[in-house]
Parts: C-alpha cells; sequence; structure tokens
C-alpha cells in the first residue's frame, strides 16, 4: 500500500491518522475526558482496520474503564504521570 497518511490535531484532546481519502485508522486520545472512577488515562479508540472495522472497545459492559487499547505505567522515577489518587502500591 502505497496510500499517503493524514495526521489530524484537536489541541489538549487527541490526534487522529487518516488514510488520505480521509478514512479513520486511530486517534490517540492523551486528555481524556472520562469520571475519575474509570482511572483518567492517554487511550488509542477507535482503531479501525483498512477495511473500516473498528478493532477496540470503548466501555465494555463488564469493564468500564477498559478505554480502547491504553498502556498503563503507574510509576516512572517515584513520579505518577497521571492519576496518583488511583495508584495502590
Amino acid at each position: 500500500m502505497s496510500e499517503a497518511l493524514q495526521l489530524r490535531h484537536e489541541p489538549n484532546r487527541h490526534v487522529e491518522i487518516a488514510t488520505d481519502g480521509g478514512a479513520l485508522l486511530m486517534r490517540y486520545v492523551y486528555r481524556p475526558h472520562v469520571p475519575a472512577n474509570e482511572a483518567p488515562r492517554p487511550y488509542a479508540h477507535p482503531v479501525c482496520s483498512l477495511a473500516g472495522d473498528v478493532l477496540t472497545n470503548f466501555r465494555p459492559n463488564d469493564h468500564p474503564w477498559h478505554h480502547g487499547l491504553s498502556l498503563t505505567i503507574t510509576r516512572v522515577d517515584s513520579v505518577a504521570p497521571f492519576d496518583a489518587s488511583i495508584w495502590r502500591p
């Protein structure tokens, strides 16, 4: 595939990667607006296939704190980079 990609940015919220035709491939939310009990942290959702199928899930019924694709690092050099109030040693 040699199609170019677009990078779109909504300041203080998220970035998106899309095909040159505008089809969304991924949205990376770096400043989420979710309730505190859902452990706010950066996540990627939706993540889509080239065919347009959504490959991630946001707030599934059995795990509402799951937000697409995310990786939680609770501490980096003794600093909690996201929400220190939810971290438990």
